[in-house]
């Protein structure tokens, strides 16, 4: 809730009047003041909007903490003063600045950058924007995150309560030879280097929770279609 200060309060009258200074209210919510003395009826104020302070910082959240490559997730914005209110008309007072919108994520194995939809004031909507973030690169144990900065107040946010720590990879999409094996063998002698075949979707990462059998066929040079021995 909301914290009312002054500079001294309870206060002592003087010549019958109580003058108060200082007075302040922490939360952004229309309010009025109440003033009590013993044996008499209290009286109430007018009605006073408190309305948000200034941009002090952002806090930058993703809608989960485990998310797929290449699927698209959400990720809040949200705007707020130095007391934690949420700045209601942040759109309005930020309108024309410019934003960047930025993540931790590294790019996928096979060069896909993180899509990050721009940020624009016009994007608030009573103080929260809601953003859509595409990552690519599939990791686990990790602890991405995202930051907002604002360049006309220099003030910025980043990920806290709900880093991702695990992008997993997308449906399978083709098999490699990560290690080629060795280009001579005599006949019925192991090769020198064994093949290494890895399960992989469209970026590139390795389904390392796939255990589908992979089987290797001997098939001749010249036409692949063809057995070998055939």
């Amino acid at each position: 809730g909301g914290l009312l200060n002054a500079d001294t309060n309870p206060l002592d009258a003087v010549s019958g009047v109580a003058s108060f200074a200082g007075v302040n209210y922490t939360k952004a919510e229309t309010i009025k003041l109440k003033a009590s003395m013993t044996g008499v009826p209290d009286i109430f104020s007018n009605d006073i909007t408190v309305d948000p302070a200034a941009i002090d910082h952002f806090i930058v959240e993703p809608n989960a903490g485990v998310q797929t490559a290449g699927a698209p997730f959400n990720v809040t914005i949200t705007a707020y003063d130095n007391l934690n209110n949420v700045i209601t008309d942040y759109d309005l007072r930020a309108a024309g600045h410019i934003f960047t919108f930025t993540t931790t994520a590294l790019d996928a194995p096979d060069g896909t950058v993180p899509l990050l939809s721009p940020l624009t004031a016009s994007d608030f909507t009573n103080g929260v924007a809601v953003k859509s973030s595409t990552l690519y690169e599939a990791v686990t144990g990790a602890s991405v995150t995202f930051t907002v900065s604002e360049s006309d107040t220099n003030k910025s946010g980043t990920t806290l309560l709900t880093p991702i720590t695990t992008v997993s990879p997308a449906v399978v999409d083709h098999i490699f030879f990560t290690t080629q094996p060795s280009g001579t063998v005599a006949a019925g002698v192991d090769l020198a280097i064994q093949p290494i075949v890895k399960i992989r979707d469209e970026y590139d990462n390795i389904r390392i929770a796939d255990t589908t059998p992979v089987e290797l066929f001997a098939v001749l040079a010249s036409d692949t279609s063809v057995s070998g021995g055939g």
